[in-house]
């Protein structure tokens, strides 16, 4: 699970974040780094003290913690798991895939001690959010009509009038990210650029993050990886997978902590805010 601690200044993040992004702007694209924007954001000291002897003491084994600047990564039970949150976990058994998760179901608080410091606490009350299944179609006989219609790479560069050829020639990266098992195949990867004549680089070992398995691949993912890597020729491409108990929050904290990182970062998921929050809050 992530415990978030408040964090502060973050009216002055905000400034930044319009400095480094409009034009005529003093700092316009005078991006900070990672250490930079902690020394902004970062709790007071003695918060994140408390907030770790507050772990420690309620049985969180010392090296299961994971200090990110603004947050505690913490690997324990659920027994610890329920002490630090004042409940009862239940483990819950997905009937499709048999994976079973421990989360909370009813009410729940943390100590008054921390209670202030903490913002928030994610890897205990939410869920996965359920994917849309791939339906298919009616099989083709000799009497059904033979027509194929299909959106390919190219297609979208006619259809956003991208003129032929058009590559970086920059320095410049893309990652999908994906949750629930979404891996995507390396081998189809290629296979997929060789049937559009797209000249599509392997995404080497660095590049893919998390614990793939290229012999299970995900519709979504491998629709996300073909597309992102199929329209943006000459960008550098990455693959992110996050672990079964991680969402939003956790994948943001993991790549805010990663150096280098990719610079542009695509979620395909279909859901609308009140439903993230449904299955987040």
């Amino acid at each position: 699970m992530l415990v978030g601690l408040k964090q502060r200044n973050l009216d002055k993040l905000e400034a930044m974040f319009w400095a480094v992004s409009t034009p005529g702007s003093d700092e316009y694209r005078n991006f900070k780094t990672q250490a930079e924007i902690m020394s902004v954001i970062a709790p007071a000291a003695e918060d994140v003290k408390t907030v770790q002897a507050w772990l420690v003491a309620n049985g969180v084994e010392p090296k299961n913690i994971k200090n990110l600047g603004d947050a505690f990564e913490v690997k324990t039970t659920v027994q610890v798991a329920e002490r630090l949150a004042n409940t009862q976990l239940h483990m819950w058994t997905n009937e499709k895939t048999g994976k079973k998760l421990a989360r909370i179901s009813g009410t729940w608080g943390i100590d008054e001690e921390v209670n202030e410091v903490v913002d928030m606490i994610e890897g205990l009350t939410e869920f996965p959010i359920p994917r849309y299944s791939l339906k298919k179609g009616k099989k083709v006989t000799p009497e059904s009509p033979q027509t194929l219609v299909s959106i390919v790479p190219q297609s979208i560069n006619t259809i956003y009038q991208v003129p032929a050829g058009t590559k970086n020639t920059g320095n410049s990266s893309i990652c999908v990210a994906e949750w629930e098992d979404q891996y995507f195949d390396p081998t189809q990867l290629q296979q997929f650029g060789k049937d559009f004549a797209i000249a599509i680089p392997a995404l080497t070992p660095d590049h893919i993050v998390g614990k793939n398995d290229p012999t299970n691949p995900g519709v979504e993912s491998t629709l996300d990886i073909q597309y992102v890597t199929g329209t943006s020729i000459g960008t550098t491409a990455w693959f992110w997978i996050e672990g079964d108990s991680a969402w939003l929050w956790t994948y943001a904290s993991h790549v805010f902590g990663t150096t280098p990182a990719p610079l542009i970062f695509s979620i395909s998921y279909g859901a609308s805010p009140p439903v993230l929050c449904r299955f987040c809050c």
